[in-house]
């Protein structure tokens, strides 16, 4: 079938979500239809940690805003011609469930054409986006080193000969057969320039979507111009070019079915190096300090290559690095060391979704806690339910190898649309340390995305503690055009031999060490004792203040309970925490297409409060060139180390040679009135370097 006639197919057929088929004969809940939206899907891709959003009609990527302190992505898109209907119809019921665990909700609002889609992430992420080929997606991407890319918004109108050098640029590209770029220009001019170039543009937009592959944009093209324009001999050749659109859509169908297409290699690679040079000198306390300097080099490299059959893909993805200390003072204080974040291969059968990944790899669903070196596989039940089975080593540390007496074996089951909308999931989680019962959990995570809300709800019980690990309920919604608003309520505690509470006061520093003087009775009441219980609660709240201005606050309460006394070690007493952060957001505030950052947060525990002001400016130099000066003000009460200040200046300048490459580079210091210990290299994008990011 075409792409045409694939279009067609598409925007005609019922799209049905049978959900769980045995829970709906159990319950009587017959199958329904599931609403069509602007957003058709959002699929995680775990090879690249990243989501593609796709849509349901052609739009321009305007820009987007991050704000890790609520885990949120806003992403801001102008609708194109045709795109209308779609921006009605909102997200409808979308399915959150191939979206991964990374992805908690997704927020839409539309005011004319312009649209605002907000992302809510269950983690904290330095966000990359990067705009689809057709303009019909786009990838949103977790990366350290990459910060949001400037896209140019939409500019004034543009006067008649301006638009004459456009029409003159555009049909150059089309001569050198880069119909992208065509494509782009006369999108431009339809936008910005008046209608007397519009009949051109409109015509040749479409014959650069027709010969780029994409049959049914083109014929929506070739429509909308016969709606619009009546120049007879110009009307003759577009109707021709609509008439055979049509027949060869209409032979796609009732041809047979093509040939299986022919492999295709694809790799990629990036190589990134930071240095650090961290130094401290000066008198704390009465007391001379001894200088300390040393340089610190951090060699990152992301690869990976895939192969796309006929059938099958086939994919290997590999994120390693390695430290080195050029001038260390003593061996003691080298830490050189290679690491590895991922480094695996998977197979994927395009025919039965079956889906199967060995090596380093990160899951945060089915109840793992996160990197692990094992086997991961999938297996389509039918379009609307996956089983997925995992068995592996845990790994704390991406500087260290998987420890073998630590094993865990994890089982789900993922149901789009399972009731009244929810996409579910269903999960039970095993895992050893030194032969005992680490962790014996089972859990479910419920998700529900609407046109202006969404709403998550999860729960995991660990069977061997007794205990409720997890109580999780988050929503968001947008009451206002203008208003954005979200809330989190979260019990959870984390009874885990393998994470070490059971070792606390302890002279033992292994578990198998510490099995010699308890018994796993003892042991298990060790680590329960441990373990503290947290009641955190958090409102946030984003607001469009003008076109040109945002402001975000969020506020989150953290109370930690107190634990138990036991083998002679001293309980921990109750404590709490408040953080509380105002940003405030300008774009094109002192020139075009910039952005800018004022941020506000306090910091409040029990025994010291921190106050921290943040400027961040980001604007295009040149079309190849990205200035990001930055400077964090941060201010530290404290009654047991005493006051202190901290200033944190940074630029970075980052070079675009083409959209596939990207190169950067930045340089940072900071300066304080009091000593502090030396950053840890690893602890990457952190604005505000206070004592409690260290």
């Amino acid at each position: 079938m075409s792409g045409f006639a694939a279009d067609l197919h598409r925007l005609t057929r019922p799209r049905l979500a049978p959900g769980l088929a045995l829970a709906c004969v159990l319950l009587l809940c017959p199958p329904r239809a599931a609403a069509e939206g602007f957003i058709e899907s959002v699929v995680y891709d775990a090879e690249a940690d990243s989501i593609q959003v796709t849509l349901a009609c052609a739009v321009r990527y305007l820009h987007h805003d991050q704000q890790t302190v609520d885990k949120t992505l806003k992403v801001q898109l102008l609708g194109l011609d045709g795109c209308r209907g779609a921006l009605d119809r909102g997200i409808g019921s979308l399915s959150l469930a191939k979206a991964g665990e990374t992805l908690l909700g997704v927020q839409y609002q539309n005011q004319g054409q312009e649209i605002s889609v907000s992302f809510n992430f269950i983690e904290n992420g330095r966000f990359f986006v990067s705009q689809g080929s057709d303009a019909r997606s786009f990838v949103l991407s977790k990366r350290r080193h990459l910060l949001d890319v400037a896209v140019e918004p939409v500019a004034a109108s543009l006067n008649r000969q301006q638009a004459d050098s456009r029409l003159k640029q555009a049909r150059g590209h089309m001569l050198d057969g880069d119909y992208e770029a065509a494509a782009a220009g006369y999108t431009q001019l339809l936008e910005q320039a008046d209608e007397s170039a519009h009949m051109e543009a409109l015509e040749y937009l479409a014959l650069a979507y027709e010969r780029s592959g994409r049959p049914g944009l083109a014929a929506q093209r070739y429509e909308l111009w016969l709606q619009r324009f009546d120049e007879p001999t110009a009307a003759a050749r577009v109707q021709q070019r609509l008439d055979a659109l049509v027949a060869s859509a209409a032979e796609a169908d009732t041809a047979a079915a093509p040939a299986p297409a022919q492999g295709r290699w694809d790799m990629y690679a990036s190589i990134s190096q930071d240095v650090w040079s961290l130094s401290a000198q000066g008198e704390y306390a009465g007391v001379d300090l001894e200088d300390v300097d040393r340089t610190v080099m951090l060699t990152y490299v992301d690869a990976g290559a895939g192969y796309s059959g006929g059938g099958y893909d086939i994919r290997t993805h590999v994120s390693l690095g390695y430290q080195n200390t050029l001038n260390a003072s003593s061996s003691s204080d080298r830490d050189d060391e290679p690491f590895a974040r991922r480094a695996y291969v998977e197979y994927l059968n395009n025919i039965s979704g079956w889906r199967l990944r060995a090596g380093r790899q990160i899951t945060y669903g089915d109840g793992i806690l996160g990197a692990y070196d094992g086997l991961r596989t999938t297996f389509r039940v039918t379009d609307d339910i996956r089983v997925n089975v995992t068995a592996g080593l845990p790994v704390d540390n991406p500087r260290y190898a998987a420890e073998t007496d630590r094993q865990f074996v994890a089982a789900s089951m993922d149901v789009d649309n399972f009731l009244f909308g929810f996409d579910a999931n269903f999960y039970t989680h095993q895992q050893q340390n030194d032969g005992l019962w680490d962790r014996q959990a089972v859990g479910s995570q419920w998700r529900r995305a609407g046109q202006n809300w969404y709403t998550v709800a999860r729960l995991d019980y660990d069977v061997s503690y007794e205990v409720l690990n997890s109580a999780l309920i988050e929503a968001g919604g947008s009451p206002r055009p203008w208003l954005r608003a979200h809330s989190r309520i979260n019990f959870f505690t984390s009874p885990y031999v393998g994470t070490g509470n059971a070792l606390i006061g302890q002279s033992a520093v292994t578990l198998d060490e510490l099995q010699q003087f308890y018994t796993e009775a003892q042991l298990r009441a060790l680590a329960r004792n441990r373990t503290t219980d947290v009641q955190q609660f958090t409102l946030g709240a984003s607001m469009d203040l003008s076109p040109r201005w945002t402001a975000d606050v969020n506020s989150t309460y953290s109370g930690f309970d107190a634990t138990v006394a036991s083998a002679g070690v001293a309980a921990e007493p109750d404590t709490e925490q408040i953080d509380t952060s105002v940003l405030l957001r300008g774009g094109s505030i002192f020139r075009a297409q910039d952005v800018l950052q004022l941020g506000y947060n306090l910091f409040s525990q029990t025994r010291a409060d921190t106050h921290s002001l943040r400027f961040d400016w980001r604007f295009r130099w040149t079309d190849k060139f990205r200035l990001n000066p930055r400077l964090a003000v941060a201010k530290r009460f404290s009654d047991t180390t005493g006051d202190q200040l901290i200033l944190t200046p940074a630029l970075q300048l980052t070079y675009l040679p083409s959209r596939k490459y990207r190169i950067s580079a930045e340089v940072s210091g900071r300066w304080s009135d009091r000593n502090l210990p030396a950053n840890d290299p690893f602890l990457l994008g952190l604005t505000d370097m206070t004592e409690e990011n260290l």
